[in-house]
């Protein structure tokens, strides 16, 4: 289980604020921001943690579960102060965020629950 200070920490590393984590993952800053306030396992929805994960974990974390000397992060490999390909958000102009992934099945979509809402 990830916690809040894991993804504290791992924006630390990155060197990102909570809108350039907002930005790569396509999860809402005022919703990063809930999350991290709450001390513990990161709550939420499964989907929002595994996009915010994912997230980071392509700017290059790794985060160690909990074993003996208990749960953390790292970043696998040093980036070189040239590589600014994880260190700007995407624009406006791209597409929102680094996951392309769908909800799971047992979810509604937004535009269907969209289109009950117009009906």
């Amino acid at each position: 289980m990830i916690t809040s200070r894991q993804v504290k920490a791992a924006r630390a590393l990155l060197g990102w604020s909570q809108s350039d984590l907002s930005a790569w993952s396509g999860v809402s800053a005022p919703t990063i921001a809930r999350l991290e306030a709450i001390d513990g396992p990161l709550g939420g929805r499964a989907y929002t943690v595994r996009r915010i994960c994912q997230a980071l974990e392509a700017g290059g974390i790794q985060f160690i579960l909990a074993s003996r000397r208990g749960v953390g992060v790292r970043l696998k490999t040093a980036r070189k102060a040239t590589d600014k390909s994880m260190t700007s958000p995407p624009t406006s102009s791209s597409p929102a965020g680094l996951i392309d992934a769908e909800p799971p099945a047992d979810s509604e979509s937004e535009s269907t629950r969209s289109a009950e809402r117009q009906d």
